[in-house]
């Protein structure tokens, strides 16, 4: 009978593994992480410790832890060994190592399954420390080894995802503008060259034709008329010298008488 009966529980069990087993690799599938961060209840001067706990696959997270500044102090953030695959560095001063803030980052060069605490947070109260203190996750990104960011599930506490914003780029200054090519002046037409006239050879000037021997005188006209003209004078010259010799002799005779 026993047997039968565990036979029976074990046949009934296996469909809700099935169910429970493929709702979580759904979840991987879905490319999400839990994540959970315990309340602590404290007192003055008390030291105590919370664990930031996941749940997924996943290459690389970042984050900060915030809390009460005012009652409690930060000593210390310690990896845990599911992170022992990655390289998980804190806030911490470079000399002194004191934690400045809650700031963590994590990664490895594949990803990682993680399941419980990946990080511990040891703090002292102060004075004034009494009561339950709440804790939260800023700025959490998670990352799978392909880059690609996972979504955050947040059980209980107060988680802020950041989603990363790609690099602003400034704008590119438009060009300045060019200045117009200035349009060369329409050339004007080459006037065709004009033949040339041949220069007019100036007629060779008349000669003056040299004065003849035969006749001294370029007027002939007033040489012929002067011509006629002093026979006459000389033949009446003439004819009045002999009147008077005529006149003379016949006066002398006279007288003789």
């Amino acid at each position: 009978m026993r047997g039968k009966t565990t036979r029976k529980c074990a046949l009934a069990l296996v469909p809700l593994l099935w169910i429970f087993g493929s709702a979580n690799l759904a979840v991987l599938a879905a490319g999400e992480v839990t994540v959970q961060v315990k309340d602590v209840t404290v007192s003055a001067g008390q030291t105590v410790t919370t664990e930031l706990i996941m749940d997924g696959t996943f290459a690389a997270f970042q984050g900060a832890l915030t809390y009460d500044t005012d009652a409690l102090t930060l000593e210390k953030i310690e990896a845990s060994s599911l992170l022992s695959g990655g390289l998980t560095r804190f806030n911490q001063d470079a000399i002194t190592g004191e934690f400045i803030s809650g700031s963590f980052v994590s990664a490895s060069a594949g990803n990682m399954v993680v399941d419980g605490a990946a990080l511990t947070f040891t703090f002292s109260a102060g004075s004034n420390a009494s009561g339950t203190y709440s804790f939260g996750v800023e700025q959490l990104l998670v990352y799978d080894e392909e880059g690609t960011l996972l979504t955050v599930n947040a059980v209980d506490t107060v988680v802020v995802p950041v989603t990363p914003h790609a690099p602003t780029q400034e704008p590119t200054p438009p060009p300045p503008p060019q200045e117009a090519t200035p349009v060369p002046p329409a050339r004007e037409p080459t006037p065709a060259p004009t033949t040339n006239k041949p220069t007019p050879v100036p007629p060779p000037p008349e000669s003056t034709p040299a004065p003849t021997a035969t006749d001294p005188d370029p007027n002939p006209s007033a040489g012929s008329g002067e011509i006629i003209f002093l026979p006459i004078v000389a033949v009446i010259v003439v004819a009045g010298i002999v009147l008077t010799v005529v006149r003379i002799r016949k006066n002398k005779r006279k007288d003789t008488k």
